[in-house]
């Protein structure tokens, strides 16, 4: 909690001398817990967990790839009202089509992991996302804003997909006695991704809308700076998936 105050505080304080504590802190708190862990019997988070390579590499997938995707359902209605000069209502509208593929993509995605592996789907997948985040910055202020509605559309449903497909193959190998505790630090951490996708997203957009030589006075330039940025994080954050093994996953998969 406390690193996602501090990355959200960054950027937005006169001096980052404060910012710099609350994360010395934080990291302290992380290696508090760790000392706490390795002598407690039954910690809430046992550190075995991460001994599991298929619940290590949906962890670390969600954490990276939600660094990218996190950011969009802010940045978009943001640009849409202060690029375009629509009214909230409008801007907030523009992301509804994500949620309404969301669940087309909840109900294909057993169909997508028996066919084609939970390693070649993420892989895939994280790269899909990229590209059509990255597609977000191909219309300028002069195209209407409905150009946005079939990208963030498809994008809901390839979120979809990915989200499913990180979680459960996050607790595809752990054991009984652990499943609790996993799905809990699953819970976290989801929530810390989205804390730092949101602070991400925006420390990049300030740092584009402060250079106001490359944007040429443009701030709806900074907006596809960002998109760009971010979707190419995104890409790359799916080499994370990489560590899989083909067969990863093979007993959720049956189990679908």
């Amino acid at each position: 909690m406390l690193l996602s105050i501090a990355l959200e505080l960054f950027g937005n304080t006169v001096t980052n001398t404060p910012v710099l504590l609350i994360t010395v802190f934080g990291f302290l708190m992380v290696y508090f817990y760790y000392r706490h862990a390795k002598k407690d019997n039954n910690p809430i988070f046992p550190l075995n967990l991460f001994k599991v390579r298929t619940f290590r590499v949906g962890i670390l997938g969600n954490l990276a790839t939600r660094l990218g995707i996190s950011s969009i359902p802010l940045l978009l209605p943001m640009m849409i009202q202060i690029a375009y000069g629509r009214s909230a209502v409008t801007s907030g509208w523009i992301i509804a089509p994500m949620a309404l593929t969301a669940m087309f993509g909840k109900s294909t995605v057993i169909r997508i992991l028996n066919r084609f592996g939970y390693r070649t789907t993420l892989m895939t997948n994280t790269f899909v996302i990229g590209i059509l985040i990255c597609c977000l910055a191909i219309p300028d202020v002069h195209n209407s804003i409905y150009w946005y509605i079939p990208i963030i559309a498809v994008l809901g449903f390839f979120n979809s997909v990915q989200f499913t497909s990180m979680n459960t193959i996050s607790i595809a190998d752990l054991r009984a006695y652990h499943t609790s505790s996993g799905n809990s630090l699953i819970s976290v951490n989801q929530q810390l991704a989205i804390g730092f996708g949101v602070a991400f997203g925006l420390i990049v957009f300030k740092i584009f809308q402060g250079d106001t030589s490359l944007i040429k006075n443009e701030i709806h330039n900074a907006f596809r700076y960002t998109f760009l940025v971010v979707g190419a994080l995104t890409i790359l954050s799916g080499l994370v998936f990489r560590r899989l093994h083909p067969k990863d996953g093979l007993n959720m998969r049956s189990e679908g």
